[in-house]
């Protein structure tokens, strides 16, 4: 489980915004979201539908990849890389 808290701490450092881990149990399983904070905003992704943590620590790896090669653009100032 630390893959997917420092993918979400690089993804925060990369954006300039605070991504933060769920964490549940449904069905004796344990589950996982994303949420995003950013001043007084907050998204929660896959709200209706938690993942594995195989599935959201290869969703978190490929995010980090694409905002890193720039498919994802991020605003200069917040980009601390």
């Amino acid at each position: 489980m630390a893959r997917i808290d420092y993918l979400a701490e690089h993804l925060s450092d990369l954006t300039g915004s605070k991504f933060v881990i769920l964490r549940g149990r449904v069905d004796r399983k344990m589950v996982y979201g994303l949420k995003v904070v950013k001043e007084d905003y907050a998204y929660q992704f896959q709200s209706t539908r938690f993942m594995t943590l195989n599935e959201l620590t290869r969703w978190l790896a490929s995010i980090c990849d694409m905002v890193q090669m720039g498919f994802i653009p991020v605003k200069e100032q917040n980009n601390v890389r």
